[in-house]
């Protein structure tokens, strides 16, 4: 395949499993490598080092931002400053120049805008941050979409390509998921006898998913998605995303080793942050 020179591309990660199974004959050099939330539970490079731009939620600012630092300061990833968004309407505080509010960005489109109102507003429902960061990419400019670990809960034993049992800042037990001490991750409580799956799947539906990425596909008619990893589902949901087209003979990238002292969970905020100094004083 011969590629349109000058079409900005990116390649947005999504954290299923099936982002461990890339076909980098489909993903073109110069795409930019869009990832979100905790990318660096990984336990391998699984799509290098660099991060042109990243995407988060607000209620996971100070615990990230101290992440991505640490994760820059240290040479374990390379994360552009410059492209940090946090799903937030105004703009953050003095604290963190640089991050970027993506929701004005989101909503200069009114038809974005009112499905995602809607739906929390009636529903109580919410999009991934991966599919708002497929949003956000086209909403940027980005005209070829290239999209691995959307799997949409769909293996039910596994969410994600780590173990999140084994992440010291996450709570997995009990009848709370996606939660931590810090409030690092929302809350999802389960109903007895109920399956992680059908409890996440409450506030994040698939058919929501599907219905935003077919508005995306409707507003955006130039737009192009392809899907770079034959392990995930998203083709058999949405029929406008097909596998992208084959670039290269050979991959031109392959999963490489993390060092052993790695960064793979949310580290503990310093002690000597005014905030938890004046926490500790009042009890």
């Amino acid at each position: 395949m011969k590629q349109i020179k000058g079409v900005k591309r990116t390649l947005v990660v999504g954290n299923g499993p099936s982002y461990t199974e890339i076909d980098f004959r489909m993903v073109p050099k110069d795409a930019d490598v869009f990832r979100m939330t905790a990318f660096f539970f990984e336990d391998k490079y699984y799509v290098g080092k660099n991060v042109d731009y990243f995407l988060d939620y607000y209620v996971r600012l100070e615990n990230q931002y101290f992440n991505l630092h640490c994760l820059n300061e240290t040479g374990q990833y390379n994360v552009n400053k410059n492209n940090i968004y946090i799903t937030v309407a105004t703009e953050c505080n003095e604290h963190f120049p640089t991050v970027i509010p993506a929701t004005p960005i989101l909503h200069k489109n009114k038809a974005i805008a009112e499905f995602r109102k809607f739906y929390e507003y009636y529903y109580g429902h919410y999009l991934t941050t991966g599919i708002t960061a497929v949003g956000l990419a086209v909403c940027l400019g980005f005209k070829e979409i290239y999209l691995a670990g959307f799997d949409f809960y769909s293996d039910e034993n596994k969410f994600y390509p780590y173990d999140t049992s084994a992440k010291s800042g996450l709570q997995s037990a009990g009848r709370i998921i996606h939660s931590t001490v810090n409030s690092i991750y929302h809350t999802v409580r389960r109903q007895e006898g109920e399956s992680i799956k059908t409890a996440v799947l409450k506030n994040h539906p698939t058919e929501m998913a599907v219905k935003f990425l077919e508005l995306l596909h409707r507003e955006y008619p130039s737009v192009k998605f392809y899907s770079v990893s034959q392990a995930s589902p998203i083709t058999k949901l949405i029929s406008f995303i097909r596998p992208a087209p084959i670039i290269y003979k050979k991959p031109w990238y392959s999963p490489q080793p993390k060092p052993e002292n790695a960064i793979k969970d949310w580290l503990p905020l310093p002690e000597t942050m005014p905030k938890l100094r004046e926490q500790k004083n009042k009890s």
